[in-house]
C-alpha cells in the first residue's frame, strides 16, 4: 500500500509548527514533528509557511500557525472534562472568545489549540508529552467536527478494498485486538480516532499518521522489534509508539477506503462466560447503535457548546442506515485472539 508523499519544500527550524514557553532546546521534538505533520491526517492536509503543494487525495486543508503564550484564563470554560487516577490527572477545557475557540490540554503534555475557520495555532510547553499526541485526536477532531465531519473514538483497519471500525471504551481490549488483527494481515488506517466522511453512496475513512500506540505485552507478541527501543507515548507510562512504516510484520494503509462495518467489542472475563472459546457476533439495532456512537465520541459534551450537536446526531443516524454496528462478544485471553480474529474477518468479508 502506498505511503504518503512528502512535500518538496523542507521548512527550516525557524518555521516550527508549534510555540513553547521558552527557546526550545529539546531538539528531538523539533526534528520529530515535521515528519509527522508533513503527512495527511484523517483526510486533512496540514499546511504551513513554505508549503506550496497540496495533496490531491485530501478532502480538507488546514493552515498551522505558531501560537503565542497566554496568561491564565479567568473566564469560565464552555466545556471541561477531568479525569483522575492513581498516577495521573488530566483536564481538557474549551473556551470561546471573540469567535475563536480554544482547546486547552493539561495532561502529561500541556498546551492549547486555538481555532479559526481554516487555521489552528498550536502553543505548547516544552516539557512533557508533545502536541502531536493530542493533535491527532482531540486537536484535529474538534476542527473536523466544526467542518461537519463526525469523529468517534475507534480504530480503523483496511481489509482488501474496504475498512472496518473497532469501537471500545478505553482499557477494554481495542488496542490488543487491533494488534492481533494487524498480525493477521490487516492494515492500520487510524489509531484512536475515526473521522467519518459522507460521500454520495458511502461513508469513507481516511488514514491517520502511520503510527500505532500499543502496550508492551501486545507489542511483544505481534511486533517484530525490540520493545525497549520503542519510544513511550508518555514518559511516565509504558505504552509505546510503533512506526508502521519501519516496523517489520505490521503494515499501514495510506489511502482512503469505504467504511463497511463497525464492531463494538464486548470482552468478558472467563468468570462471566461458561464457554471459554465462544465468539459471537450479533447485529445492534440502529437506536442502540446510535447510543454507542454517542458514548464513543471524542469530545463528550462539547458538541452542544460548539453548536454542532443536532447536525452531528443526524449524520450519525444517516451513517447507521448504510454502515451496520455489530457487537462481538469474546472471552479475555491472548491465546484466544486468533479465533476472535478469524471470526471477525469471516463476518467482515461476508
Amino acid at each position: 500500500m502506498s505511503k504518503a508523499a512528502k512535500p518538496s519544500v523542507i521548512p527550516s527550524r525557524a518555521n516550527a509548527l508549534f510555540a513553547v514557553q521558552s527557546v526550545v532546546e529539546k531538539q528531538s521534538i523539533i526534528e520529530k514533528l515535521p515528519d509527522l505533520f508533513d503527512k495527511p491526517l484523517h483526510g486533512v492536509q496540514l499546511l504551513r509557511d513554505g508549503f506550496a503543494q497540496k495533496n490531491s487525495g485530501c478532502q480538507l486543508f488546514l493552515q498551522l500557525r505558531v501560537g503565542r503564550n497566554r496568561k491564565q484564563r479567568t473566564t469560565k470554560p464552555l466545556w471541561s472534562l477531568k479525569d483522575e487516577g492513581d498516577r495521573y490527572s488530566s483536564l481538557v477545557e474549551l473556551f470561546c472568545a471573540d469567535q475563536v475557540d480554544t482547546l486547552t490540554i493539561d495532561c502529561e503534555g500541556k498546551g492549547s489549540f486555538e481555532y479559526t475557520d481554516q487555521s489552528v495555532a498550536i502553543c505548547w510547553e516544552e516539557n512533557g508529552t508533545g502536541p502531536e499526541h493530542y493533535f491527532q485526536s482531540l486537536g484535529l477532531g474538534l476542527w473536523l467536527e466544526k467542518q461537519g465531519v463526525p469523529c468517534i473514538h475507534a480504530n480503523a483497519l483496511a481489509i482488501d478494498d474496504f475498512a472496518i471500525g473497532i469501537l471500545a471504551p478505553s482499557q477494554t481490549g481495542k488496542t490488543t485486538l487491533t494488534a492481533a488483527l494487524l498480525h493477521a494481515g490487516l492494515a492500520m488506517m487510524s489509531d484512536d480516532m475515526l473521522a467519518l466522511y459522507q460521500a454520495d453512496n458511502e461513508w469513507r475513512v481516511y488514514p491517520s499518521w502511520p503510527i500505532f500506540r500499543v502496550w508492551p505485552d501486545s507489542a511483544k507478541m505481534y511486533a517484530e522489534t525490540d520493545i525497549e527501543t520503542l519510544p513511550r507515548v508518555h514518559s511516565r507510562f509504558d505504552k509505546r509508539i510503533i512506526d508502521l512504516e519501519t516496523c517489520s510484520g505490521l503494515k499501514s494503509c495510506q489511502s482512503s477506503r469505504p467504511l463497511k462495518q463497525l464492531y463494538l467489542l464486548d470482552r468478558q472475563s472467563t468468570t462471566e462466560s461458561s464457554q471459554r472459546n465462544s465468539v459471537t457476533i450479533e447485529a445492534v439495532s440502529p437506536a442502540h447503535a446510535l447510543v454507542h456512537l454517542l458514548q464513543n465520541s471524542m469530545l463528550g459534551g462539547a458538541y452542544s457548546a460548539l453548536g454542532v450537536e443536532q447536525g452531528r446526531l443526524k449524520k450519525l443516524a444517516a451513517l447507521l442506515e448504510m454502515v451496520p454496528l455489530k457487537k462481538i462478544t469474546y472471552n479475555s485471553g491472548m491465546e484466544l485472539l486468533p479465533e476472535v480474529c478469524k471470526t471477525l474477518l469471516a463476518d467482515a468479508k461476508a
